[in-house]
């Protein structure tokens, strides 16, 4: 990691919200530098979107990325693969034949996530990429804030 000011220093913080993947993680577990983060105007990650998918959305040359020959470091970068799911591919291919998304999925990969992200024999898992996450509350909703609840059956009232 670079040592000097990231962009969020001295913002104020995006509201707490689900993420598959914390920016920490992204530092320590998936070789991302600091200035790589796909940052708002505010110096914050985007809240409706996942910070893997959106550096893979940043970054179109680079897919889709095909399973058969690409290093361990760059699979890892694929949106629905992780860490331990990349040393499981690169080591199923020396003794496996990768056929498609069903062989994938039984290795660990969310191929709902990868699949357009992914080539397998210079051939497109998927045509659509799955670039948001499902979240439980809009950006502008006050997340954890106190509201009302009544005890009765909103069909009381009629």
């Amino acid at each position: 990691m670079r040592h000097g000011t990231r962009p969020a220093e001295g913002q104020t913080p995006a509201p707490p919200r689900h993420r598959p993947i914390p920016a920490s993680q992204l530092l320590s577990d998936y070789g991302f530098d600091a200035d790589e983060g796909q940052y708002e105007e505010n110096g914050n990650l985007p809240l409706a979107l996942d910070p893997k998918a959106a550096w893979a959305l940043a970054h179109p040359e680079r897919f889709p990325m095909d399973v058969e020959t690409a290093s361990r470091e760059e699979l890892v970068r694929v949106p629905g693969v992780g860490p331990l799911t990349a040393r499981r591919i690169v080591g199923a291919r020396m003794t496996t034949v990768i056929r498609g998304l069903a062989d994938l999925r039984k290795i660990g990969v969310l191929t709902t996530r990868a699949a357009g992200f992914l080539s397998l024999r210079g051939r497109k898992l998927a045509t659509s990429r799955w670039t948001e996450q499902l979240g439980f509350w809009a950006p502008e909703n006050e997340v954890g804030a106190y509201h009302v609840t009544y005890q009765v059956s909103p069909g009381t009232f009629r």
